[in-house]
């Protein structure tokens, strides 16, 4: 791997432990409709599609923690419109301002391309609550 390489990948999954950060924070204060401004959603993505395919296993496990913090982010945001049912019209689809959609796609995206299927049972788990 060149060195520019290597380099941007490193960045990559840099920014992957900060977003990680910033969704369990959201997750942890209980407030996942305050958090995150949903052009975050897309920048996740865009960051997810630029990883390898092939990562090494401190990488792989922080990857896995990204989607493990976006599961807890969909945990909160399924509690907090059970607990306030009045405003979850207005919020209706957000998780953080993150979006439940673009929750789902970290779910997906790790679940699928580096083949952490497990974490589909915990997700799972989490619709069921």
């Amino acid at each position: 791997m060149s060195d520019v390489k290597l380099l941007l990948q490193k960045l990559t999954i840099q920014l992957l432990k900060y977003y990680r950060f910033w969704l369990t924070s959201a997750a942890e204060r209980r407030a996942p409709h305050a958090y995150l401004h949903p052009a975050h959603g897309r920048w996740l993505f865009a960051l997810l599609a630029h990883a390898e395919e092939i990562l090494t296993a401190d990488d792989m496990s922080h990857v896995r923690q990204l989607a493990r913090a976006a599961i807890a982010l969909l945990q909160a945001s399924r509690e907090a419109d059970a607990s306030d049912e009045g405003d979850r019209r207005a919020r209706e689809g957000e998780c953080a301002g993150l979006g439940q959609r673009a929750c789902w796609m970290v779910v997906a995206a790790v679940a699928a391309v580096w083949a952490q299927r497990d974490l589909w049972e915990d997700a799972i788990a989490v619709m069921r609550l």
